[in-house]
């Protein structure tokens, strides 16, 4: 049975080197977004929380990298995540594809703004 991380650095590490870069940055798009924000592992992923309340979490699979817990957002980011958007607030975003870090930052400020 594998052990659940006890904290996002161990969540890192479990992952290989091109889904370590962008959960890297993830993170650090959030922090610098939300540098009061608050980081554990939730739902065995890792979950930001400002004020007590959750912003996000966020995970890496195996061909991909996603945001979970977004709801719909203005149209003007709704148009853009149209591509990565799936079902119940989860944005996917393709290892094999360029990440979109600008638009993950603009997620992460909108859901602040909330």
């Amino acid at each position: 049975m594998v052990r659940k991380p006890e904290n996002v650095d161990e969540y890192v590490e479990r992952f290989g080197a091109t889904a370590q870069r962008v959960l890297v940055r993830v993170r650090e798009i959030i922090a610098e977004a939300a540098p009061e924000g608050e980081e554990s592992i939730s739902y065995g992923m890792p979950t930001v929380t400002v004020d007590g309340q959750r912003l996000l979490h966020y995970a890496a699979w195996k061909h991909h990298v996603a945001l979970y817990g977004v709801p719909t957002l203005p149209d003007a980011i709704e148009s853009r995540l149209r591509p990565y958007r799936g079902d119940k607030g989860t944005i996917s975003f393709p290892l094999a594809e360029p990440i979109p870090f600008d638009l993950i930052a603009d997620v992460v400020r909108q859901l602040l703004a909330r």
